[in-house]
């Protein structure tokens, strides 16, 4: 019995070892907790188009510095408006600047700012045109393709658009995700304000 006893044990090691020696990866979430000794150092935002018209919305996007296994994970705020926990911020009704911050969730002494600048809502303002570019234009299926609107306009008209595609998916910030089938596919950009 102590023999093939002992033999089980040997055969579960090596089971083990040829396991662990074939490798593998595991991704940490960014949000996931940090290992000891790691710091947030600084917390960036930048908010895009910096400037929008009462109602619109403006993304924002926030880079986390740090040492070690950090939590990039924050907290939005908005002094005026409101903003939801991807970034996405919503103007007031009125005229104002706003001050948009995102928090270390790590280290709460952390923290970052953009402004965002309201303007009133011009009836002279108009939207004359949206145009849409997807990089890269050619993707395998299942892939992404990041896409950017260009709005112009006349008056303080706001650069706000949504999107939507024939198949697949896309986000609010214009990242397409292509169906499992291969097609062709129209992303189109809307813009909120007319």
């Amino acid at each position: 019995m102590p023999v093939r006893r002992l033999s089980s044990v040997i055969a579960a090691a090596i089971l083990l070892a040829a396991l662990l020696a074939c490798g593998s990866t595991t991704t940490t979430p960014s949000s996931a907790p940090p290992s000891s000794g790691s710091t947030v150092t600084a917390v960036s935002v930048v908010c895009s188009p910096a400037s929008v018209i009462a109602g619109a919305t403006s993304q924002c996007a926030t880079t986390v510095s740090g040492t070690g296994s950090y939590s990039s994970a924050v907290t939005w705020t908005a002094s005026t408006g409101t903003i939801d926990n991807t970034g996405l911020f919503t103007a007031p009704a009125s005229a104002t600047t706003a001050t948009v911050t995102a928090t270390s969730t790590q280290d709460t002494s952390k923290s970052g700012a953009a402004s965002v600048t309201v303007t009133a809502a011009s009836s002279a303002s108009t939207i004359t045109s949206v145009s849409v570019t997807c990089s890269p234009t050619v993707i395998d299926v299942s892939t992404t393709s990041q896409c950017n609107a260009i709005v112009s306009g006349t008056g303080s008209y706001s650069s706000s658009v949504s999107w939507s595609s024939s198949t697949g998916t896309i986000d609010k910030t214009g990242l397409f995700t292509a169906p499992a089938s291969a097609t062709t596919v129209a992303v189109t950009a809307t813009s909120t304000q007319d």
